[in-house]
């Protein structure tokens, strides 16, 4: 289980290359999305990439606080800009 405060690491994929990343596990929070509502664990990868998830942008990944751990939601700044990714629906 993801415990608030601590650093754990996590195979990721970009830039055509799988790597190690470093994720931060910030809080929990409660939110709500096109989906519905879900209790989540917000995270904060810190990539080492020269991919379109450049190291010196910001992302917030909310997974869901059970085993799944489903993104439902997704921010970040990158190269061009930023964006806001909300999970519509859940099966």
């Amino acid at each position: 289980p993801m415990e608030i405060g601590k650093t754990e690491y996590i195979s990721m994929f970009d830039s055509k290359k799988i790597f190690d990343a470093e994720i931060n596990v910030l809080k929990k929070e409660n939110i709500s999305v096109p989906a519905g509502k879900f209790d989540t664990i917000v995270i904060n990868p810190v990539l080492q990439t020269e991919g379109l998830f450049v190291r010196n942008g910001k992302m917030f990944i909310w997974l869901t606080d059970d085993e799944r751990k489903i993104p439902v939601m997704f921010r970040s700044k990158v190269k061009i800009g930023s964006f806001v990714a909300k999970l519509a629906e859940e099966n």
